[in-house]
């Protein structure tokens, strides 16, 4: 038995008590939010999770690499039997993907499951959303398409930071002074607040547009931008 999640991964709770889930509805849910977990998203083990940057979410992606990934997800997935069907479908506009699959459970029960999954999906509101990607090497980021915000370190070369350039569809190294001209949109202040900036980023927040915000990289912060 364990604690009933929403589609946020937010605890739920029904007259002031947590809500509880159980046999094949634990086994959907402990499926669901493995497979939702970004690889180097949890900082005290960056080897957790489908490696969807890394292996899926690049140019002309392998469906039937994608598969292997997902397939291996849910196999070592706590109470997975074996896998009793499976197909998948890709989106190359959105880089949307959309997996239909049922298992077979170890108490022999056949749990039928649907997950899509796109860029966007560990931070659904895309007013805030940024990410910090480690890439194996400097080729295998160039894989990868990226969104204005985004920022890369190669373990190669971990000493040179790479930020996502939406102009030139490309990633481009990060150096002294340089000017990147995103507009960043943040939902709060707050949000903005928690978000760290690059060197020339400029920011509005949507519940008062009238102000834009600039990073400053000596302070490691946003000031008001005059």
């Amino acid at each position: 038995m364990n604690f009933v999640l929403d589609e946020s991964n937010d605890l739920v709770i029904k007259n002031n008590n947590f809500v509880m889930v159980s046999g094949d509805d634990e086994i959907r849910q402990r499926l669901l939010t493995n497979l939702r977990t970004f690889q180097g998203e949890w900082f005290l083990d960056t080897t957790i999770g489908v490696p969807y940057f890394q292996e899926i979410f690049i140019k002309n992606p392998n469906p039937e690499t994608v598969a292997s990934f997902i397939k291996n997800e849910i196999l070592n997935t706590e109470g997975v039997d074996d896998i009793a069907s499976f197909s998948i479908d890709y989106d190359a506009a959105s880089r949307k993907f959309g997996f239909i699959f049922s298992v077979k459970t170890n108490s022999g029960n056949i749990v039928p499951t649907i997950l899509s999954i796109a860029p966007t999906a560990v931070l659904p509101n895309e007013s805030s959303r940024t990410y910090l990607i480690n890439f194996v090497s400097s080729s295998a980021m160039q894989m990868v398409i990226g969104n204005p915000g985004d920022t890369a370190i190669c373990l190669d070369n971990p000493g040179q930071k790479w930020a996502w350039d939406n102009d030139s569809n490309n990633w481009r190294p990060v150096i002294e002074q340089d000017a990147f001209n995103y507009t960043r949109r943040f939902a709060t202040q707050a949000d903005m607040l928690a978000a760290t900036g690059l060197i020339g980023e400029v920011a509005i927040i949507l519940d008062n547009p009238g102000q834009r915000w600039a990073w400053n990289d000596e302070q490691n912060q946003w000031i008001p931008a005059l």
